[in-house]
């Protein structure tokens, strides 16, 4: 459907960091009362060759699938970062990536849903995530999906992969 259209991403040198604090100043009236929303930057830029609206999108939308399913108090971590080593040899990439990482102490996702997740349904949460998805692959990127708690019942990440870009400056 036209709805679910991704446009061309507009390709330009964006910082991460400064992606993730203002997508937190716009998720601020979206949180609902008793859950806790924090941000923790990394030292530095993040810099990243990438649409800079359609990668807040993609935090946003991760945002607010871990706000929807963290339960009423609970508590959703927005991290931003770089990834080396155990990520690329999951994703067997070469080259150093950025990343936005969105977790929540709420109830795990077994299985068979991280499996679903992505599948369009009518689910304002779904769709969020399979446009995110295709954004992150439109980018060069991935998007990862853990129960890191699955053995007790809590807990899920939500991890958006993008290439690092080399030589940047602003």
């Amino acid at each position: 459907p036209a709805l679910l259209t991704v446009r061309t991403p507009i390709l330009k040198a964006i910082d991460l960091c400064t992606i993730a604090n203002e997508s937190l100043l716009m998720l601020a009236s979206s949180v609902p009362e008793g859950t806790h929303l924090e941000l923790r930057q990394a030292d530095g830029l993040l810099p990243a060759f990438a649409d800079a609206a359609q990668i807040s999108q993609v935090v946003f939308a991760l945002a607010l699938h871990a706000l929807d399913t963290a339960g009423k108090t609970g508590r959703v971590v927005i991290t931003t970062g770089r990834s080396r080593t155990a990520t690329q040899v999951f994703l067997e990439v070469s080259q150093s990536r950025v990343l936005i990482d969105v977790s929540h102490d709420g109830p795990a996702l077994s299985g068979d849903v991280r499996q679903q997740l992505f599948d369009l349904s009518d689910t304002e949460s779904s769709m969020g995530l399979h446009i995110a998805k295709r954004i992150l692959d439109m980018h060069g990127g991935d998007l990862l999906v853990e129960s890191p708690r699955l053995d007790i019942g809590c807990g899920m990440r939500l991890t958006a992969f993008l290439p690092e870009l080399r030589e940047y400056q602003i």
